[in-house]
């Protein structure tokens, strides 16, 4: 059993109803990118990384959207600031932070090629999100 991960673009209203347009079969309502595997804190140590910086847990934060909730998905916005900087990743960049990403413990196995494409796509539902005025947001379940 694996961990399924989304991101994927809404407002946030549309957001919390993402869980239940998946099992309605409705998800194509969404722009998304599936990108399983991928928690929370890989996204975090991600965001460390488009700063330059060392992880710091009082800024490199997903918003928890389902704090106390006792089901085993989760649903996180990321945060303006991280979002901006997917959306300025250019392709030169975005190789070298494969890279260092795909070097962590956690991403260890992970496939440079796929985690490329994953990136590239959640690159541009950045660039979407921004243009729409909506939000970057991140589901999974296990």
């Amino acid at each position: 059993m694996g961990i399924l991960a989304d991101v994927f673009v809404a407002s946030p209203e549309d957001a919390e109803h993402y869980e239940n347009a998946l099992h309605a079969a409705q998800a194509q309502r969404f722009e998304r990118v599936p990108f399983s595997g991928v928690t929370p804190p890989e996204f975090q140590q991600l965001w460390a990384m488009l700063d330059n910086a060392d992880f710091d847990a009082s800024r490199h934060v997903l918003e928890d959207l389902t704090a106390g909730g006792a089901d085993e998905s989760w649903l996180y916005r990321f945060p303006d600031g991280f979002v901006q900087g997917l959306a300025a990743i250019d392709d030169a960049r975005l190789d070298d932070l494969v890279q260092s990403w795909c070097d962590l413990d956690e991403l260890l196995d992970a496939d440079p090629d796929k985690v490329l494409r994953g990136l590239a796509a959640i690159r541009q539902l950045s660039r979407s999100a921004l243009a729409s005025g909506r939000g970057l947001y991140l589901w999974g379940s296990i």
